[in-house]
């Protein structure tokens, strides 16, 4: 198993931990506090494996509120294709202005 699926699987393991911890019966409190505990330090024992990998700080942001990270990189890319579809009629907008100069004698 590479590192990412081995932090990926400590992050489950929390979050599973999580859920015990809303829904499991109250006198069984202290040894899934125990539990959840342990599976965090697992979390921070395996983070380094993942080297000097960055995650943007507006990625970490959308994933508090509940989003994931293939659906945040997803919106950026349509963004980016939004943003690339207008500068390139922008551009076609430029040569057929410059076209239209050379057209009427500008610039000889």
């Amino acid at each position: 198993m590479d590192a990412r699926n081995q932090v990926q699987a400590a992050v489950q393991k929390v979050l599973d931990k999580i859920d015990v911890l809303q829904h499991g019966p109250p006198e069984d409190l202290a040894k899934n506090v125990q539990g959840y505990l342990h599976q965090l330090s697992e979390v921070d024992r395996k983070a380094p494996l993942l080297g000097k990998r960055k995650v943007p700080e507006p990625a970490v942001r959308f994933m508090d509120e509940g989003g994931s990270l293939p659906t945040w990189c997803a919106d950026q890319t349509r963004r980016c294709l939004s943003i690339t579809k207008g500068r390139k009629a922008q551009t076609m907008n430029l040569k057929a202005f410059h076209r239209s100069l050379k057209e009427q004698g500008w610039g000889q």
